[in-house]
Protein backbone atom coordinates (compact mmCIF):
# COMPACT_ATOMS: atom_id res chain seq x y z
CA UNK A 1 0.00 0.00 0.00
CA UNK A 2 0.81 3.14 -0.72
CA UNK A 3 2.42 6.22 1.95
CA UNK A 4 -0.56 8.20 1.86
CA UNK A 5 0.97 10.98 3.50
CA UNK A 6 2.73 11.62 -0.04
CA UNK A 7 -0.85 12.38 -1.46
CA UNK A 8 -2.38 15.92 -2.03
CA UNK A 9 -5.39 16.57 0.45
CA UNK A 10 -8.41 18.90 -1.05
CA UNK A 11 -11.13 21.17 0.70
CA UNK A 12 -14.13 19.66 -0.98
CA UNK A 13 -16.42 22.10 0.29
CA UNK A 14 -20.00 21.54 0.44
CA UNK A 15 -22.65 24.54 0.03
CA UNK A 16 -25.44 23.28 2.12
CA UNK A 17 -28.70 25.40 1.58
CA UNK A 18 -28.63 28.01 4.02
CA UNK A 19 -32.43 27.69 5.39
CA UNK A 20 -31.92 24.42 6.36
CA UNK A 21 -27.75 23.19 6.10
CA UNK A 22 -28.31 19.59 5.10
CA UNK A 23 -27.91 17.73 1.79
CA UNK A 24 -28.74 14.08 0.71
CA UNK A 25 -27.25 12.24 -2.11
CA UNK A 26 -26.63 8.74 -3.67
CA UNK A 27 -22.97 8.37 -5.12
CA UNK A 28 -21.25 5.35 -6.54
CA UNK A 29 -17.40 4.93 -6.75
CA UNK A 30 -15.88 6.02 -10.10
CA UNK A 31 -12.70 3.83 -10.91
CA UNK A 32 -9.66 5.40 -9.89
CA UNK A 33 -6.33 4.25 -9.26
CA UNK A 34 -5.12 6.85 -6.45
CA UNK A 35 -6.49 8.01 -3.41
CA UNK A 36 -8.44 10.81 -3.13
CA UNK A 37 -7.91 12.51 0.10
CA UNK A 38 -10.43 15.49 0.97
CA UNK A 39 -11.98 16.75 3.68
CA UNK A 40 -15.63 19.19 4.36
CA UNK A 41 -16.73 22.03 6.10
CA UNK A 42 -19.20 20.00 7.19
CA UNK A 43 -20.47 16.69 9.01
CA UNK A 44 -20.58 13.85 6.63
CA UNK A 45 -22.40 10.85 7.41
CA UNK A 46 -22.31 7.80 4.81
CA UNK A 47 -24.33 4.66 4.53
CA UNK A 48 -22.50 1.62 2.09
CA UNK A 49 -25.21 0.03 0.24
CA UNK A 50 -23.88 -2.34 -1.31
CA UNK A 51 -20.08 -3.67 -2.15
CA UNK A 52 -16.83 -3.05 0.50
CA UNK A 53 -13.30 -2.39 0.70
CA UNK A 54 -11.09 -0.54 3.09
CA UNK A 55 -11.52 3.37 4.12
CA UNK A 56 -8.81 5.47 4.92
CA UNK A 57 -10.10 8.03 8.02
CA UNK A 58 -8.15 10.53 10.62
CA UNK A 59 -4.95 8.49 10.16
CA UNK A 60 -6.54 4.98 10.80
CA UNK A 61 -7.42 2.30 7.97
CA UNK A 62 -11.48 0.55 8.36
CA UNK A 63 -12.83 -2.29 6.63
CA UNK A 64 -16.40 -1.74 5.47
CA UNK A 65 -19.35 -3.64 3.87
CA UNK A 66 -22.78 -3.23 2.86
CA UNK A 67 -24.41 -1.48 5.51
CA UNK A 68 -21.63 0.00 7.51
CA UNK A 69 -22.00 3.43 9.02
CA UNK A 70 -19.15 5.88 8.33
CA UNK A 71 -19.29 9.14 10.54
CA UNK A 72 -16.81 11.68 8.93
CA UNK A 73 -16.25 14.71 11.13
CA UNK A 74 -15.40 18.47 9.71
CA UNK A 75 -12.19 18.78 8.49
CA UNK A 76 -11.03 15.30 9.10
CA UNK A 77 -9.15 13.97 6.37
CA UNK A 78 -10.22 10.57 4.63
CA UNK A 79 -10.46 8.71 0.85
CA UNK A 80 -13.28 8.71 -1.45
CA UNK A 81 -13.55 5.21 0.19
CA UNK A 82 -11.37 2.09 -2.03
CA UNK A 83 -8.96 2.26 -4.58
CA UNK A 84 -10.28 0.26 -7.62
CA UNK A 85 -7.50 -2.19 -8.97
CA UNK A 86 -9.14 -2.89 -11.71
CA UNK A 87 -12.07 -1.29 -13.54
CA UNK A 88 -14.24 -3.73 -13.82
CA UNK A 89 -14.44 -4.20 -10.43
CA UNK A 90 -17.95 -4.16 -9.17
CA UNK A 91 -17.83 -0.51 -7.50
CA UNK A 92 -19.49 0.72 -3.73
CA UNK A 93 -22.98 2.35 -3.54
CA UNK A 94 -23.77 4.37 -0.81
CA UNK A 95 -26.21 7.24 0.45
CA UNK A 96 -24.73 10.49 1.83
CA UNK A 97 -26.08 13.11 4.59
CA UNK A 98 -23.88 15.94 4.64
CA UNK A 99 -25.17 18.40 7.50
CA UNK A 100 -24.01 21.31 9.77
CA UNK A 101 -25.38 20.54 13.45
CA UNK A 102 -24.32 23.97 14.93
CA UNK A 103 -26.09 25.72 12.67
CA UNK A 104 -29.43 23.51 13.41
CA UNK A 105 -29.00 23.80 16.96
CA UNK A 106 -27.93 20.25 17.59
CA UNK A 107 -25.03 19.51 19.54
CA UNK A 108 -22.72 17.61 17.61
CA UNK A 109 -21.49 14.92 20.14
CA UNK A 110 -19.22 11.98 18.60
CA UNK A 111 -15.95 11.93 19.68
CA UNK A 112 -14.07 11.06 16.80
CA UNK A 113 -14.52 9.52 13.05
CA UNK A 114 -15.25 6.20 13.05
CA UNK A 115 -17.40 3.18 11.20
CA UNK A 116 -19.51 1.22 12.19
CA UNK A 117 -22.35 -1.78 11.53
CA UNK A 118 -24.51 -0.84 14.48
CA UNK A 119 -27.93 -1.81 12.84
CA UNK A 120 -29.14 1.07 15.30
CA UNK A 121 -27.32 3.50 13.43
CA UNK A 122 -27.79 2.14 9.90
CA UNK A 123 -32.59 2.36 11.09
CA UNK A 124 -31.81 5.85 11.97
CA UNK A 125 -29.67 6.88 9.10
CA UNK A 126 -32.15 5.00 6.45
CA UNK A 127 -35.09 7.60 8.51
CA UNK A 128 -32.91 10.53 8.51
CA UNK A 129 -32.42 9.93 4.24
CA UNK A 130 -35.77 9.51 3.99
CA UNK A 131 -36.41 12.61 5.33
CA UNK A 132 -34.18 14.95 3.54
CA UNK A 133 -35.07 13.20 0.15
CA UNK A 134 -38.70 13.29 0.65
CA UNK A 135 -39.07 16.27 2.57
CA UNK A 136 -42.48 15.90 3.60
CA UNK A 137 -44.75 18.46 6.14
CA UNK A 138 -42.48 19.38 9.06
CA UNK A 139 -39.35 17.02 7.69
CA UNK A 140 -37.36 19.82 9.71
CA UNK A 141 -38.09 19.14 13.12
CA UNK A 142 -38.62 15.55 12.47
CA UNK A 143 -34.71 15.82 10.89
CA UNK A 144 -33.32 17.94 14.37
CA UNK A 145 -35.01 14.80 16.30
CA UNK A 146 -33.39 11.96 14.67
CA UNK A 147 -30.14 13.86 14.36
CA UNK A 148 -30.47 14.13 17.96
CA UNK A 149 -30.82 10.07 18.36
CA UNK A 150 -28.46 9.58 15.92
CA UNK A 151 -25.39 11.14 17.73
CA UNK A 152 -26.83 9.46 21.22
CA UNK A 153 -26.52 5.83 19.37
CA UNK A 154 -23.32 7.01 18.17
CA UNK A 155 -21.79 7.35 21.31
CA UNK A 156 -23.03 4.11 22.32
CA UNK A 157 -21.48 2.51 19.11
CA UNK A 158 -18.25 4.17 19.34
CA UNK A 159 -16.31 2.43 22.19
CA UNK A 160 -16.71 -0.55 19.91
CA UNK A 161 -15.07 0.61 16.70
CA UNK A 162 -11.73 -0.84 15.59
CA UNK A 163 -9.50 0.46 12.85
CA UNK A 164 -6.98 -1.69 11.62
CA UNK A 165 -3.44 -1.13 12.73
CA UNK A 166 -1.09 0.52 11.04
CA UNK A 167 1.92 -1.77 10.12
CA UNK A 168 3.32 -3.52 7.19
CA UNK A 169 1.68 -6.66 7.94
CA UNK A 170 -2.23 -4.72 8.29
CA UNK A 171 -1.31 -2.96 4.83
CA UNK A 172 -1.14 -6.63 3.30
CA UNK A 173 -4.48 -7.31 5.39
CA UNK A 174 -6.16 -4.02 4.65
CA UNK A 175 -5.59 -5.07 0.73
CA UNK A 176 -6.51 -8.52 1.51
CA UNK A 177 -9.89 -6.62 2.92
CA UNK A 178 -10.93 -5.26 -0.22
CA UNK A 179 -10.15 -8.58 -1.94
CA UNK A 180 -12.58 -10.64 0.33
CA UNK A 181 -14.95 -8.24 -0.13
CA UNK A 182 -15.40 -8.80 -4.07
CA UNK A 183 -15.15 -12.31 -3.46
CA UNK A 184 -17.26 -13.40 0.02
CA UNK A 185 -19.51 -15.44 -2.11
CA UNK A 186 -16.90 -17.70 -3.16
CA UNK A 187 -14.97 -20.77 -1.47
CA UNK A 188 -12.32 -18.80 0.20
CA UNK A 189 -9.73 -21.31 2.28
CA UNK A 190 -7.25 -19.63 4.96
CA UNK A 191 -4.76 -21.50 3.03
CA UNK A 192 -5.33 -19.40 0.31
CA UNK A 193 -5.45 -16.16 1.71
CA UNK A 194 -2.40 -16.61 3.78
CA UNK A 195 -1.07 -17.59 0.43
CA UNK A 196 -2.30 -13.88 -0.97
CA UNK A 197 -0.46 -12.29 1.99
CA UNK A 198 2.99 -14.73 1.89
CA UNK A 199 2.08 -15.49 5.48
CA UNK A 200 2.02 -19.39 7.15
CA UNK A 201 -1.58 -20.07 8.15
CA UNK A 202 -1.10 -19.86 11.65
CA UNK A 203 1.07 -16.35 11.79
CA UNK A 204 -1.66 -15.55 8.93
CA UNK A 205 -4.47 -16.21 11.43
CA UNK A 206 -2.69 -14.25 14.52
CA UNK A 207 -2.32 -10.76 12.23
CA UNK A 208 -5.86 -11.08 11.20
CA UNK A 209 -7.51 -11.52 14.11
CA UNK A 210 -5.24 -8.47 15.76
CA UNK A 211 -5.72 -6.11 12.56
CA UNK A 212 -9.90 -6.75 12.11
CA UNK A 213 -10.86 -8.57 15.98
CA UNK A 214 -11.85 -11.59 14.45
CA UNK A 215 -10.51 -14.71 12.64
CA UNK A 216 -10.13 -14.52 8.79
CA UNK A 217 -13.67 -17.54 8.61
CA UNK A 218 -15.16 -15.31 11.08
CA UNK A 219 -15.00 -12.57 8.75
CA UNK A 220 -16.02 -13.75 5.84
CA UNK A 221 -19.50 -15.06 7.32
CA UNK A 222 -19.89 -11.37 8.88
CA UNK A 223 -19.71 -10.32 5.40
CA UNK A 224 -22.29 -12.95 4.12
CA UNK A 225 -24.64 -12.08 6.75
CA UNK A 226 -24.56 -8.58 5.90
CA UNK A 227 -25.15 -8.94 2.34
CA UNK A 228 -28.18 -11.46 3.32
CA UNK A 229 -29.46 -8.91 5.23
CA UNK A 230 -28.75 -6.36 2.63
CA UNK A 231 -30.77 -8.25 -0.03
CA UNK A 232 -33.35 -9.39 2.39
CA UNK A 233 -34.33 -5.57 3.41
CA UNK A 234 -33.97 -4.58 0.01
CA UNK A 235 -35.37 -6.66 -2.66
CA UNK A 236 -37.87 -9.59 -2.43
CA UNK A 237 -35.88 -12.38 -4.21
CA UNK A 238 -36.41 -15.93 -2.87
CA UNK A 239 -34.63 -16.93 0.34
CA UNK A 240 -32.86 -20.30 -1.74
CA UNK A 241 -31.73 -17.09 -4.36
CA UNK A 242 -30.10 -15.04 -2.06
CA UNK A 243 -28.24 -17.44 -0.13
CA UNK A 244 -26.47 -19.15 -3.30
CA UNK A 245 -25.63 -15.47 -4.02
CA UNK A 246 -24.05 -14.46 -1.13
CA UNK A 247 -22.15 -17.77 -0.66
CA UNK A 248 -23.88 -20.29 1.91
CA UNK A 249 -24.87 -22.91 -1.13
CA UNK A 250 -28.00 -23.97 0.85
CA UNK A 251 -30.95 -22.18 2.54
CA UNK A 252 -30.11 -24.45 5.94
CA UNK A 253 -26.66 -23.27 5.93
CA UNK A 254 -28.01 -19.42 5.67
CA UNK A 255 -31.27 -20.24 8.31
CA UNK A 256 -28.69 -21.59 10.73
CA UNK A 257 -25.95 -19.02 10.72
CA UNK A 258 -28.48 -16.18 10.11
CA UNK A 259 -30.66 -17.25 13.60
CA UNK A 260 -27.26 -17.52 15.27
CA UNK A 261 -26.71 -13.95 14.38
CA UNK A 262 -30.12 -12.26 14.18
CA UNK A 263 -32.15 -14.44 16.52
CA UNK A 264 -34.56 -14.79 13.63
CA UNK A 265 -34.92 -16.72 10.60
CA UNK A 266 -34.24 -14.97 7.11
CA UNK A 267 -38.01 -15.27 6.23
CA UNK A 268 -38.79 -14.52 9.73
CA UNK A 269 -36.39 -11.66 9.98
CA UNK A 270 -37.99 -10.39 6.21
CA UNK A 271 -41.30 -9.87 7.44
CA UNK A 272 -40.11 -8.57 10.75
CA UNK A 273 -39.19 -5.58 7.71
CA UNK A 274 -42.83 -5.61 5.96
CA UNK A 275 -41.48 -7.41 3.22
CA UNK A 276 -43.35 -10.97 2.38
Amino acid sequence: MQNRSTFPVRLDEKNLPADFPAHCQSYTQVYQREHALHYHNCLEIGLCVEGGGVQFLGGELYPFSAQTISIVRKNCVHDAHIVMQDPGERPSRWKFIFVDPEALGVPETAGRSFLSADRALVSLFELLFRELDARPEGYQAQFRLLLQAFFAEARRAEPSTRPLRSTPASDQIASLLHFIAHEYANDLTVEELARRCQMSPGYFRRVFRTCVGMGPQQYILHVRLLMAEHLLRTTARPVLEISEEVGFGSVSSLNRQFLRAYGLSPRAFRRAQGKM
